[in-house]
C-alpha cells in the first residue's frame, strides 16, 4: 500500500490498498484496535488532528477516518524494522466503526467477485476515452496546474463541463462559484469529488444545496453524512438529510462536536429511537 498527503488545512492522508486482502490484513491487525502505522517521509507532529482516507479497490469513494498522531519516526531514526511514519490513534472510535469497516470490505468482496472480464474492460475503455478526449493528456500534474491556473474565467467554465479528473481537480481546489456550478454539470464528476467539494472551507450554501437536490448523490451515504456536517449547510436542508443517514453516521454527527447544536441534538433523537426499535 502507498500513502499521499494533500490539500491545506487538516493534512490529508490517501492510503492506497493494492489488493482487498491487504486491507483485510490491515484491519483485523492493526485498524480494527483503533489505531494504523502510516508509512511517510514526512510525518507531522506529536498530536496533530489528520485525516486518513483508505482507498480500496472496487470502491469508488475513500474511507474517511479522523485520527491523532501519538507516535513519529523521522527519516532519520528509521532502522530496518520501523521505517519512517507515524502511529495514527483514531478519533470517535468504537465497536460500530468496526462493523462499519466489515461491512465496507464484505461490499468491495461482493463487488469483485459479481465484476465480470468484460466489465472490466468496459471500464478501461471509458478510462482511455476520458484520456483522449483531453487537450491536457499527456502533461504531468504540475504542468497540468500551471496551464489550468493560466486560463480565464470563460475558458475555466467551459473546461468544467467536460474535463477529466486531473484538470477538475485543480479547478475544484480554486473554489471558484462560478466554475463550481459547472463542475456539478459534469457528467464524469465521481462522488469522491463531490465530498471532496463539501470539506472545502469555502464552500458556499448555493454549492451545497445544488448538490443536496442532485438525484445522482441524494442516493451517497458519505455524500449526505458530510452534506449534514458542514458548517455552511443551511439549517433546514441539515436536517431534512439527516433524516436519511444509517445508524453509523448518525451516531457520528451525534458525538460530533463541530455541527449545529439542532443537528446534534436531532441526530441523538433519532439515533436513540432507531436503536429503540422505533419507525
Amino acid at each position: 500500500m502507498s500513502a499521499t498527503m494533500q490539500g491545506a488545512g487538516q493534512p490529508v492522508f490517501n492510503v492506497r490498498f493494492p489488493s482487498l486482502e491487504k486491507f483485510e490484513k490491515e484491519l483485523t491487525e492493526n485498524i480494527s484496535k483503533g489505531g494504523f502505522y502510516l508509512r511517510t517521509q514526512k510525518p507531522k507532529p506529536l498530536r496533530t488532528k489528520i485525516e486518513v482516507r483508505f482507498h480500496l479497490p472496487g470502491k469508488d469513494e475513500p474511507v474517511p477516518m479522523e485520527g491523532e498522531v501519538v507516535q513519529v519516526v523521522t527519516p532519520e531514526q528509521q532502522d530496518q524494522v520501523l521505517k519512517a511514519g507515524m502511529a495514527v490513534q483514531f478519533c470517535e472510535f468504537d465497536e460500530n466503526t468496526v462493523q462499519w469497516l466489515q461491512e465496507i470490505l464484505q461490499e468491495c468482496k461482493s463487488a469483485e467477485a459479481s465484476e465480470t472480464p468484460q466489465e472490466q474492460q468496459t471500464d478501461d475503455d471509458r478510462q482511455e476515452e476520458e484520456e483522449e478526449e483531453d487537450e491536457f493528456t499527456g502533461q504531468d500534474q504540475s504542468n497540468i496546474f500551471a496551464a489550468v491556473r493560466s486560463k480565464s474565467i470563460h475558458e475555466k467554465v467551459s473546461l468544467a463541463k467536460r474535463a477529466n479528473r486531473s484538470v477538475r481537480n485543480v479547478l475544484i481546489q480554486e473554489g471558484n462559484k462560478q466554475v463550481m456550478r459547472f463542475i456539478l454539470q459534469n457528467p464524469k464528476l465521481t462522488a469522491q469529488e463531490v465530498v471532496q467539494i463539501l470539506k472545502m472551507p469555502y464552500i458556499n450554501m448555493e454549492t451545497i444545496q445544488t448538490i443536496a437536490k442532485d438525484g445522482r448523490w441524494s442516493q451517497n451515504e458519505d455524500i449526505r453524512y458530510h452534506i449534514v456536517i458542514s458548517p455552511k449547510t443551511p439549517l433546514p436542508t441539515a436536517l431534512n438529510v439527516l433524516n436519511s443517514l444509517n445508524v453509523k453516521n448518525l451516531a457520528l454527527v451525534a458525538k460530533s462536536r463541530h455541527v449545529k447544536a439542532q443537528v446534534k441534538s436531532n441526530a441523538l433523537k433519532l439515533l436513540e429511537k432507531r436503536r429503540g426499535g422505533g419507525t
